[in-house]
């Protein structure tokens, strides 16, 4: 039987339709079986039973036979339609996800604004001696996971956004790679908030099976300097990314 159970998905309509005409055709030959041995019985030797009323149960058990076998027919026909139709809006519906998620991307804040960002929120912090944060995620695509980049970004992004705060924006510093910039987070509290995330990507990896790192960088805790965020940038993202080479 596992040899019969061997289905290839591309083939599962043929199967389907296979199945369908296997149901009728036995159907019909039932159908078909009754009528010939009921047409002796009938119109050869009507066994004291009057010959109108057996024609009658005959005749009737023949149109009921066709009727069955014409609506099966067109109940086939019609999900056969219904799901073409299905399939269609299903294809117009990742057409528009594509491109909704191809706008979502281009509005988010690639590496230029996140320098150009980090430099003013440092000086801030410097002259205000407030703290400030970094949380930096690193994003790797599994072999059976979403085909697209810009798919498996949107989904990233999306179940980060869910344990942000409402004024906090998520920098696209390199494909897959992603930074969030916390202006006056102490380090506690950006470690409580890289642990939702982490939570957020456990979510997010059953349905997309990805694999990710993450970094915290934190002023003053872990460092003083505006050059010891890019170097923490640069050391996450690689040496090798040419948009980081220019930091």
């Amino acid at each position: 039987m596992q040899v019969f159970d061997r289905i290839d998905p591309q083939d599962l309509e043929k199967r389907e339709w296979h199945l369908w005409v296997l149901a009728l055709a036995t159907l019909a030959v039932f159908a078909f079986a009754i009528v010939l041995l009921m047409y002796p019985a009938i119109f050869l030797n009507p066994f004291g039973v009057s010959v109108p009323e057996l024609r009658n149960a005959f005749f009737g058990f023949c149109t009921l036979s066709a009727l069955l076998l014409a609506y099966l027919t067109n109940r086939h026909i019609m999900l056969a339609r219904t799901r073409v139709a299905m399939l269609k809006n299903q294809e117009a519906m990742l057409q528009a996800q594509k491109v909704v998620t191809a706008n979502f991307l281009g509005s988010l804040p690639d590496l230029p604004l996140f320098q150009a960002r980090l430099r003013a929120e440092f000086k801030r912090a410097l002259l205000g001696q407030q703290p400030f944060s970094l949380v930096l995620v690193s994003v790797r695509a599994a072999a059976n996971s979403l085909a697209a980049d810009n798919e498996l970004i949107a989904v990233i992004v999306a179940a980060l956004k869910r344990k942000l705060r409402g004024d906090d924006l998520i920098y696209l510093l390199a494909p897959r790679v992603f930074c969030i910039l916390l202006p006056g987070v102490t380090c506690e509290n950006a470690s409580r908030l890289r642990d939702r995330m982490t939570q957020a990507l456990n979510e997010a990896r059953a349905s997309s099976g990805i694999s990710f790192d993450t970094k915290l960088l934190n002023y003053p805790e872990q460092t003083n300097s505006l050059q010891g965020f890019e170097e923490g940038v640069r050391s996450f993202v690689g040496d090798g990314s040419p948009s980081l080479a220019a930091t």
